[in-house]
């Protein structure tokens, strides 16, 4: 009898939907971070950078930084706003991000910081392969944003597909989510399979750890639907947001809302919001986040 009911209960156990999420302690949040200040005395400053916090919050600090006073340094030092859009290695050591007509990319640490081989115009919305040895990123040619890849250090560069595309996001199963034309689609890093995944807008998509689930944004809701398409829903409560990304456990979600800042939330969207990090605006000056990434679990 016992092992008849031992035997049930294994069955029902193996029979239940198995939460997504990973085992491991998440990491550390990295942001990009731009500041203007426009005192009433003297020429406008600006500051942008990518910065590091806990997922628990407190003090962030400062990987790169670059600092333009229009008025003082010639023209292409270091153009404002342009440091943001960081994403993590697979292995939480290095960050990748835009860092004006170019990608950057450093240490976790902030150190050996370099600046990628130019692939068009203005490259940007970089995001690492699952092996860490390759890229995904929007860049512009003749006028249109295009979806390439290169090497890590930016060599091989090539065009991934024809026509306007952007935001990608690499699976763990290999697979690039990315928008065009509005829409989300998704193709294999080889080229190949093609295919839409919505038909109404949608932006910044972002896989989830397993690689089953895409978060993205609609109209300033953050949205969850299953990858190969279907599943759709709305996290409602989650609203004015600009970038949804995931934590490494797959449990959590960390979005950034249009002139609010980065909150963390639950993967089902349900529950009070955790505020991280806060944008502020004042009469003389602005601070703002710009772009955000969870670095997997330690």
């Amino acid at each position: 009898m016992r092992r008849t009911l031992l035997i049930a209960l294994l069955a029902l156990l193996l029979a239940a939907p198995v939460a997504e999420g990973f085992a491991g302690r998440n990491g550390k949040l990295v942001y990009g971070w731009t500041t203007l200040d426009e005192p009433e005395l003297g020429p406008f400053r600006y500051s942008d950078g990518i910065r590091v916090i806990k997922a628990g919050g407190g003090a962030a600090y400062v990987l790169a930084r670059c600092v333009r006073v229009p008025e003082q340094l010639p023209a292409g030092d270091c153009a404002p706003s342009e440091y943001k859009q960081p994403s993590w290695s697979p292995d939480g050591t290095r960050v990748v991000f835009d860092g004006g007509a170019q990608l950057g990319l450093l240490d976790a640490d902030g150190g050996a910081l370099r600046l990628l081989p130019a692939s068009g115009s203005d490259a940007g919305e970089p995001v690492f392969s699952p092996a860490g040895t390759r890229l995904a990123f929007s860049t512009i040619v003749g006028g249109v944003q295009e979806l390439w890849t290169s090497d890590v250090y930016g060599r091989g560069a090539r065009r991934l597909l024809s026509g306007p595309a952007g935001s990608p996001s690499w699976s763990s199963r290999g697979t690039i989510a990315f928008i065009r034309r509005g829409l989300l689609w998704s193709i294999r890093a080889d080229g190949s399979g093609l295919r839409q995944l919505t038909g109404k807008q949608a932006s910044q998509p972002a896989f989830s750890p397993h690689g089953t689930k895409i978060a993205f944004v609609r109209r300033g809701t953050a949205m969850v639907m299953n990858a190969g398409g279907g599943g759709l829903r709305a996290l409602r409560a989650l609203r004015d947001t600009t970038q949804v990304r995931w934590s490494p456990d797959g449990r959590k979600l960390v979005v950034e809302q249009f002139e609010i800042g980065i909150s963390i939330a639950n993967a089902d969207g349900r529950g009070s919001l955790r505020m991280i990090v806060q944008n502020q605006v004042g009469a003389t000056y602005n601070y703002a986040t710009r772009g955000v990434d969870w670095q997997p679990l330690r």
